[in-house]
């Protein structure tokens, strides 16, 4: 049969089911599709507006403010907590703002569970950690310079130096041979945070998380998987400085 000569409504009414069984597999229920439409259809110009938004923010009880946000990438609801204040729901594209709060109110009890988790181990972490610089100037010194020190010992030197406040990672290495260090590192114990330093140095000689990156840092710490498990405790550490130097 020509493609072009399948009925419309057939059409439609297979997507509309492709929607509800994506809906129960990611919602735990069925809800009531418009059999001309994937999922809930905005009735008014308003609820058009808000279906072409690419962010919004919803109060949860108990829990706080949480992000819902677009994402291309995503194949059905994907809910992270980055930090204690920073909750986000990853929207499906053809998705609306309202199945993604009710996706996201539905997982209330989950969500304070974790929540609470994180802010005890974020205080213990804090008790943890070494006393450090209170503000970000005095905060970049020390990283460059033990960032110059460990280049020169193990001769690896790199090209440019930036000191950032990054919410997702704790440094990174461009093509360029720059690096880029985040300020909280020194939060970190020292040894955490020589890892975290030494990491970015062996990707100005590997750019990639391959086998032989791993064989060149296993050479300069031999417990760095050891390591890098660690660092991943500390990750709640990760967003704002805490100093008075913006």
């Amino acid at each position: 049969m020509d493609t072009d000569s399948f009925p419309a409504k057939n059409k439609r009414a297979a997507a509309a089911e492709r929607s509800r069984a994506f809906f129960r597999l990611h919602c735990g229920s069925d809800p009531s599709f418009p059999e001309n439409g994937l999922f809930r259809t905005p009735r008014s110009s308003s609820e058009s507006r808000l279906f072409m938004k690419t962010k919004k923010v919803v109060e949860i009880g108990g829990v706080g403010e949480v992000l819902l946000e677009r994402s291309r990438r995503a194949k059905h609801f994907n809910l992270t907590i980055k930090s204690v204040n920073v909750i986000r729901v990853a929207v499906p594209p053809g998705v609306s703002f309202t199945d993604a709060e009710l996706f996201a109110r539905s997982k209330k009890d989950w969500l304070r569970k974790h929540l609470e988790k994180i802010e005890v181990m974020a205080r213990e972490i804090e008790d943890a950690v070494a006393v450090y610089p209170t503000n970000r100037k005095a905060a970049r010194q020390v990283l460059v310079c033990r960032l110059n020190q460990l280049s020169e010992q193990l001769g690896l030197p790199y090209n440019k130096v930036f000191v950032k406040c990054q919410k997702t990672r704790w440094g990174s290495c461009s093509m360029a041979n720059n690096i880029n260090l985040n300020v909280n590192l020194v939060r970190l114990p020292q040894e955490l945070m020589d890892y975290a330093i030494i990491h970015e140095l062996v990707h100005t000689k590997i750019k990639n998380h391959g086998r032989q990156f791993w064989e060149l840092l296993t050479h300069f710490l031999p417990n760095a998987a050891e390591l890098d498990r660690e660092l991943d405790r500390y990750w709640v550490l990760l967003g704002d400085f805490p100093g008075t130097e913006p």
